[in-house]
């Protein structure tokens, strides 16, 4: 059984302006290395082709150079990498 429901009150969606609110992101080289710590390393390669036992052994080494490419994605308010960019634009966001 199909109901008819009134069409009037269907609220209008807006684009979101998520560049606004990337840029309000801080990201420190601290708050890198934590993440990459907390890595399981049992799991496999992400698409990237990085394994995680990697990148939670360099991390002390690595967390400046992502910091730095996380927080220029942020100011900017897009991801630099497209492929990521879409990937990302797919992910539901809590509000």
């Amino acid at each position: 059984m199909f109901t008819r429901e009134d069409t009037d009150t269907i609220p209008i969606i807006h684009e979101r302006q998520e560049s606004v609110a990337l840029r309000d992101v801080i990201i420190t080289p601290d708050m890198v290395e934590k993440k990459l710590n907390k890595l399981n390393i049992s799991k496999s390669s992400s698409p990237d082709g990085f394994q995680p036992q990697v990148l939670k052994e360099l991390s002390s080494a690595i967390k400046v150079h992502l910091q730095i490419i996380f927080s220029k994605s942020t100011m900017e308010g897009y991801p630099h990498n497209t492929d990521l960019q879409e990937r990302i634009k797919n992910v539901p966001m809590k509000l």
